[in-house]
């Protein structure tokens, strides 16, 4: 029988009474892919299977239609990864044999990853307060500074309670290995083996995780991503959030509800890509990028949201970016959801419309709006989510680059065709082939020089 799940949806544009829970599904395998709030897993009986998780950081999850709905998940990651693997800045916890001093004695033969939002950086001791130059087991919570000579470096905070140096140093066991436990779905990578996974379908053919545990592999772990390095930088900022208000960097000023240290680790990605799109296209942008980052709309006061369609993508987990001009003088104005990944690609909106006048058509538009959602410093290769790599593989028919390419704005349509904007954008960007004529033409098309085309530079394909 059908369960109603109705009083756990919100939002003025969510018809309630038309959700209901069909079965629950105890789903065990392998993760194929990883979304900002998905997983793919192939099931034990080779099925495929799009699995929707409400993150920890958020008040719902959102369904394929659009609608946002109340469903939290109990979420357990576990696994394991080389020292050599440890980023400067990460937090880290210890048991050691210690003294007032400072010094240690004995190895230690296990590091774990300190990903607890309670983790408080310092020395906690374990059993009585030793004599001056007595050792005492103390659970030691740093931050990871180096590996040199089978001894890690840690830094602790002063006043730590239990001895005056800061920088502290311990043997390590030949086999020492760090392992982690986490509750946040961003720690699940491809690969990670699916030990529990129950969850709900619902009606609307979605299925939402009511608990989920995740093994990953030593070699998969992923916890040097460019996102654990930057949430430790900021590790010292509040992880609550927060009432409306201003942050900006040199380029973005942005009024959100998110926390200091998500707000910070937002503004460092985009500095970063507007700093890549930049050195490619030789151009910077002439004017700070602007706008709203919603974390939870029901904290908003009234009439601070004033453009309806922003407010909509908001409501539907997505993003918008309104460009204007008037004369020489160009303004963008971001309206999006929290995630990442869709900041970053309305952004990129944002940049090629005040450097260059337009986004151009818009094959060329979303296509550099994914390129630079995914671009990283020092990285060449591919880079999208694996699902999307996953459907160009996949897909029976290809599309031809003319059918991609098609000239002027036209209507965005579903990922799918985002994907194919994507793959030829990174194509024409990166092939030697065609990459010598890509930047003068997506550069012509922006700036809406007559006479420039796709055809006109690369001929009929």
């Amino acid at each position: 029988m059908a369960v109603a799940v109705a009083s756990l949806l919100f939002g003025s544009t969510v018809h309630a009474q038309g959700i209901t829970i069909v079965e629950m599904l105890d789903i065990g395998g392998t993760v194929e892919s990883v979304g900002p709030s998905q997983l793919v897993i192939k099931d034990t009986a080779g099925k495929t299977l799009v699995v929707r998780v409400q993150g920890k950081a958020a008040n719902a999850v959102v369904l394929e239609n659009g609608q946002r709905l109340r469903y939290p998940a109990k979420v357990e990651i576990r696994g394991s990864m080389d020292l050599k693997e440890l980023g400067v800045g990460q937090s880290v916890r210890l048991t050691v044999s210690l003294n007032r001093q400072g010094n240690s004695q004995g190895e230690v033969a296990g590091v774990e990853l300190a990903l607890a939002e309670t983790d408080q950086l310092g020395i906690s001791l374990l059993g009585k307060a030793p004599a001056v130059n007595e050792y005492a087991q103390c659970v030691v919570t740093g931050q990871f500074v180096r590996v040199l000579n089978q001894r890690m470096v840690v830094r602790v905070p002063e006043g730590n309670g239990f001895t005056r140096k800061t920088t502290l140093s311990f043997a390590l066991a030949a086999d020492a290995k760090v392992t982690f436990t986490s509750d946040d779905i961003k720690q699940v990578v491809v690969g990670g083996k699916v030990t529990q996974c129950v969850a709900a379908r619902l009606n609307t053919g979605d299925i939402v995780a009511k608990q989920l545990r995740v093994e990953v592999s030593k070699y998969d772990a992923g916890l040097n991503s460019l996102d654990a390095k930057l949430y430790a930088k900021y590790h010292h900022l509040s992880d609550d959030p927060q009432s409306p208000r201003l942050i900006r960097s040199p380029h973005f000023a942005f009024m959100t509800d998110v926390s200091d240290r998500e707000g910070q680790v937002i503004l460092h990605k985009l500095e970063t890509m507007v700093t890549l799109l930049s050195k490619y296209f030789g151009r910077a942008p002439t004017s700070v990028i602007n706008g709203f980052i919603v974390r939870n709309l029901d904290v908003w006061p009234q009439g601070v949201l004033k453009e309806p369609e922003g407010v909509a993508k908001i409501r539907a987990h997505a993003g918008i970016c309104f460009n204007s001009s008037l004369g020489n003088l160009r303004r963008a104005e971001l309206y999006s959801c929290d995630d990442h990944g869709v900041i970053q690609h309305e952004c990129t909106h944002g940049y090629c419309h005040v450097a260059f006048g337009s986004t151009g058509p818009t094959w060329l538009a979303e296509g550099v709006a994914e390129l630079g959602q995914y671009w990283k410093f020092g990285e060449q290769e591919v880079s999208i989510n694996p699902s999307v790599i996953s459907y160009l593989t996949r897909t029976p028919r290809k599309k031809s680059l003319l059918e991609i390419a098609v000239p002027g704005r036209v209507p965005a349509g579903g990922w799918q065709d985002y994907a194919w904007r994507w793959a030829l954008c990174n194509l024409l960007a990166n092939n030697p082939n065609y990459s010598p004529r890509f930047k003068p033409l997506a550069i012509a098309l922006m700036e809406q020089r007559e006479g420039v085309s796709f055809q006109s530079v690369y001929g009929q394909f």
